[in-house]
């Protein structure tokens, strides 16, 4: 990843809008965090035995693979952070969130792809735990961004 981010300069970085952050309310009215269509989950209501971490991690994805340009994926998807990072600092001030964006360099038959996600920390629970050591066991390579805490 530093590879890639090191041919990106931040002022070329556009902010995409197109994926706006909502709040949910589960049946026991606790919050949760949408973006897109949630793939679909949004459609049912959400009871209180969902663990809601582990939906927003489900739930909320973004697939990009518009470009086979791996750097111009990179920059649309930090585009991306940058407009949710700035929505929930501004919006759910006391509620942490973890944001990834993880690459796919593809191959002879799949087209290089980048994947974002975000999800909020409940009770200190991280889907990934935000440390080198946890982002270094994935294959392909991976940026994850904190919001509203620091490491």
């Amino acid at each position: 990843m530093e590879q890639i981010l090191s041919d990106i300069t931040i002022k070329d970085i556009n902010h995409r809008t197109e994926y706006p952050v909502l709040m949910k309310i589960n049946q026991t009215r606790q919050p949760y965090w949408v973006v897109d269509n949630f793939c679909g989950i949004d459609k049912t209501p959400i009871d209180a035995s969902v663990n809601l971490t582990d939906l927003e991690w489900d739930g909320n994805e973004i697939y990009l693979a518009h470009t086979t340009d791996l750097v111009e994926l990179v920059k649309y998807g930090l585009g991306i952070i940058i407009s949710w990072k700035e929505q929930l600092e501004r919006e759910y001030t006391q509620i942490p969130f973890d944001i990834l964006l993880s690459i796919d360099h593809g191959d002879e038959e799949v087209n290089p792809s980048a994947t974002l996600r975000f999800w909020a920390i409940r009770k200190q629970y991280h889907y990934i735990e935000p440390s080198f050591v946890e982002l270094q066991k994935f294959e392909q390579p991976v940026l994850m961004e904190q919001v509203n805490y620091k490491l």
